[in-house]
This record gives structure tokens, C-alpha cells and sequence, in this order.
């Protein structure tokens, strides 16, 4: 009786252990970036692959972002890292459960910067009937869209002699505003992803003024908190420092995430001098809106560093 009380238990501790490791496999999200990732475990090791950059609204398949297996009673293994520059190597990491959260910290150097670094992501049960978190709209225009989406009328340059060329590209929007007349986007080099949308009243034909401009554009303004407060905190990105409260003078509005207290959408609302002939004419001021998100700006900008470095030539 005892013999068999004790295979009992043993069977027991043994089908929980089963248990806890199968708690890993699944789909889990990001309480952070949003993005959404699979383990699967593959004989006595976890592949962690990446289903969705919350950060670069871009889907993967079959994409290693980590891998770790049990060392006595802790998970061992390794997790993608992306240092500042956005060069991409894998770290040395931990896995855990607590509380129903997977927790992964690394902890490593960055071959391409020798920057030290302590990272430490939480992810939430990714469920089949929740959606990926996709990118703002403005005019059916979508942030992280393929320009391919879009009907292109012309390319345009938006920079000047100072900073040189800059590429805009001017498109039909799917759900235009009568009062605004043309709808212009940048893209991300690499993946040619929508990562800035402008959109310039019809009555910038007017040469407008200053004060003209600001009585055109303080309805929009005055809109923007309703719009976005369902999911972030629209908060004044020039005076973020000292508490970021909007108020009637607000021209530049971050979208800030309501729970890392971090922003990748500001949303431009003022009234300028054209930055490029393309746009406008000197004396005048120019009315529009432009939504812009940082993290694939950044992209692009690695992406375009990646290319000059390619030139460069050793001796």
C-alpha cells in the first residue's frame, strides 16, 4: 500500500512539473510594444518565434526571436535584443511565469556598440479572438501601411537646399476631408511602411497669414483629445517635462501610452513658414496635420545608415 501511495505522489509532482512547462507554449503579447509571440516546444527545448512587432507594425512568419530549456529549476536560453543603433544579436536570458505573466530578462553587451545593458519584458496570455495592435489612422491613411496600399499621384521633394533631398510622396486618401486638399506620406526605406502622414488645408491657396492660420487649424486642435483619449493620453510633447498638460496654446501633441508612460505618435497641428518650395511659398503659412510615429522613423533611419555603411570603403 505504501509502494503504491508512493508511485501515486511521484506521479503526481511528475504530471505537475509537465504541467508548469506546458504553461509556457502558447501565444503571448507584450504588455509594452504590443508585439505578439509563439513558443512551441521542440524535444527538450522552447523556440520563442515572433508573430507581430507591436514596434514596427510588421507581421513575421517562422522568425527566431529566443530559445531556452529548463537548468534544474530555472529556464535558461537566449532572446533577441536590439541595442540603440537597432543592430539586432541575441543575449543570454531567463524565463519565468509569475502570476500568469512570462517574464524574460537579458542581460548582455552589444557587439556592434559595447553598450551594457538589463532588459526585462512582460508578456500577457495572447488570446485566438484578440487582434494584433495596428497602426493610427488619419484620412483611412494607415501608419505601417505598404505605400503599395495606396494610389500615388506624384513624388514630391520636402526638403531644401540645407538638408537636401526628401522625399514625399503625394496619394489619394481613402477617406478625404473636404477641407483638406492634399494628403502627403513618408515611408520607411526597407519596407516602403507609411511612417509620417501630412494632410494641407484648401486654404493654404490662400496665402494665409498667421492669425488666418490659427483660426483655421484651433477647431482641430480642440478635437484631438476626444479622438485619441480612448487609448493614450494626448499630453502637450513641448512641455512634457513639466507634466505635459494640454491647454488651448497646444500645437504639438504626443499620444503617450497609458501603461509604459512612453510615446511613439506626435501629432503636429501648427502653423509654418513652408520648409520646402514644394509646399508652399515664403511669407505665407501653411495649415495642416501630420501624424508622425517614431519608431519606424527610426527604422528608417537605420536602415539608411546600414546603406551608407555599405559604401564606405576601408584603407
Amino acid at each position: 500500500m505504501k509502494k503504491l501511495l508512493s508511485i501515486l505522489v511521484l506521479g503526481l509532482l511528475l504530471g505537475g512539473n509537465a504541467y508548469a512547462e506546458d504553461k509556457f507554449i502558447g501565444k503571448w503579447i507584450s504588455k509594452n510594444s504590443n508585439s505578439v509571440f509563439e513558443i512551441k516546444k521542440e524535444g527538450d527545448e522552447y523556440k520563442v518565434y515572433i508573430l507581430y512587432s507591436g514596434r514596427w507594425l510588421q507581421k513575421f512568419e517562422s522568425q527566431i526571436d529566443g530559445s531556452f530549456k529548463k537548468n534544474n529549476i530555472f529556464y535558461k536560453g537566449t532572446t533577441t535584443y536590439l541595442d540603440r543603433d537597432l543592430n539586432q544579436f541575441d543575449v543570454k536570458a531567463t524565463y519565468k511565469i509569475k502570476k500568469g505573466d512570462l517574464i524574460i530578462k537579458g542581460k548582455g553587451i552589444s557587439p556592434f556598440t559595447n553598450e551594457r545593458f538589463n532588459s526585462k519584458s512582460i508578456l500577457k496570455r495572447f488570446n485566438e479572438n484578440d487582434k494584433y495592435k495596428e497602426g493610427e489612422s488619419l484620412f483611412g491613411i494607415k501608419i505601417g501601411d505598404s505605400i503599395k496600399n495606396y494610389k500615388t499621384l506624384t513624388k514630391i521633394n520636402m526638403g531644401n537646399e540645407m538638408v537636401g533631398y526628401i522625399e514625399g510622396i503625394v496619394i489619394e486618401a481613402p477617406e478625404p476631408n473636404s477641407d483638406f486638399e492634399s494628403y502627403i506620406v513618408k515611408i520607411a526605406k526597407g519596407t516602403d511602411q507609411i511612417y509620417q502622414i501630412f494632410a494641407y488645408l484648401g486654404a493654404n491657396r490662400q496665402e494665409l497669414s498667421y492669425g488666418q492660420c490659427e483660426s483655421l487649424m484651433q477647431p482641430f486642435r480642440n478635437h484631438i483629445e476626444e479622438k485619441y483619449k480612448k487609448n493614450y493620453i494626448p499630453m502637450d510633447k513641448d512641455s512634457l517635462l513639466t507634466g505635459g498638460s494640454v491647454t488651448p496654446s497646444t500645437k504639438t501633441f504626443a499620444l503617450v501610452n497609458k501603461n509604459t508612460k512612453f510615446y511613439y505618435y506626435v501629432l503636429w497641428t501648427s502653423c509654418d513658414e513652408p520648409f520646402s518650395d514644394a509646399i508652399g511659398d515664403k511669407g505665407q503659412y501653411i495649415a495642416r496635420i501630420s501624424l508622425f510615429h517614431d519608431g519606424l522613423r527610426q527604422l528608417h533611419s537605420a536602415n539608411e545608415r546600414k546603406k551608407i555603411n555599405k559604401k564606405k570603403k576601408k584603407f
